[in-house]
């Protein structure tokens, strides 16, 4: 629902309602687990108030309750997630709506999150239930026309968190990209583009021993190419330059410490047709 409850006051309201069943059956046929769960209620709510003709400040708050499929150790899935998230934030339109600007502060408090701690003998992951997980961070974000047929987008994210894999994440990411439409002959109709990536160091210890990545930039290309209004060719090159990088990193106590490397370079060729 959504309420005026003065000029520049907005009150956004919302709930759901929600039953859930999840059954495991071995291949002996007895059940490890049979769970269910009958009218959970998860409401929300968000205040929107125009402190200005284009600016616009805000708070909401959700409940949380996510079912989960993450085994413990004694292949008995974890209960599911519950919890509260809050935010607050600020929106604005400047240049005739040319630039959009947005900031946000998060902040979320969960328990029975699904945490990462070992592997099965078959390579299949171990998790543990965390109690009063704390999760918080901010974001700002700038999008806009640069100029007729020029697009730019950039964003700031930092999150961190009490799980004790904290550091497995990075706290600092950056995203800039930018698009090109061409509007004159003879290359009418061609959109070129591209987007740098960067984040912050990870690592992981176990004793003396750590791993980690330090901090790195991965950089796409792209470019569109509209043959008719209806059928467009694309082409995307993700890690143009073949970065070599830690995608992820983990701690497994009992076996040691692991890594996942990073995507190679890839190119992606499309054909699009509008019906």
């Amino acid at each position: 629902g959504r309420f005026n409850l003065a000029d520049p006051v907005k009150l956004v309201a919302g709930a759901r309602v929600t039953d859930f069943t999840q059954k495991d059956v071995t291949d002996t046929g007895w059940y490890n687990y049979d769970m269910r769960e009958s009218g959970v209620v998860t409401p929300y709510a968000g205040l929107v108030v125009d402190v200005a003709p284009h600016i616009s400040l805000y708070g909401s708050y959700a409940s949380i309750f996510q079912a989960q499929s993450a085994k413990d150790a004694s292949e008995r899935t974890l209960p599911p997630e519950e919890g509260q998230t809050y935010e607050i934030g600020a929106k604005g339109e400047f240049f005739d709506k040319r630039l959009n600007a947005s900031v946000a502060y998060f902040w979320m408090r969960t328990d029975n999150t699904a945490e990462e701690v070992g592997l099965t003998d078959n390579g299949e992951s171990i998790y543990q239930a965390v109690k009063t997980a704390t999760r918080r961070g901010y974001e700002l974000e700038l999008s806009g026309e640069l100029a007729r047929g020029w697009q730019a987008q950039g964003s700031y994210v930092m999150n961190s968190s009490s799980l004790s894999t904290d550091s497995t994440t990075p706290k600092h990411q950056f995203k800039l990209g930018t698009t090109y439409r061409i509007a004159t002959r003879p290359l009418q109709g061609l959109t070129l583009g591209g987007t740098a990536r960067w984040q912050g160091a990870i690592s992981t210890s176990r004793g003396s021993a750590t791993l980690g990545q330090n901090a790195y930039w991965l950089f796409d290309l792209m470019a569109r190419y509209e043959i008719t209004r209806q059928l467009s060719v694309s082409a995307n090159v993700s890690n143009v330059f073949d970065k070599h990088y830690y995608a992820g990193v983990t701690n497994f106590t009992t076996q040691g410490l692991f890594y996942t490397w990073g995507a190679p370079r890839s190119l992606n060729v499309s054909l699009r047709y509008n019906f």
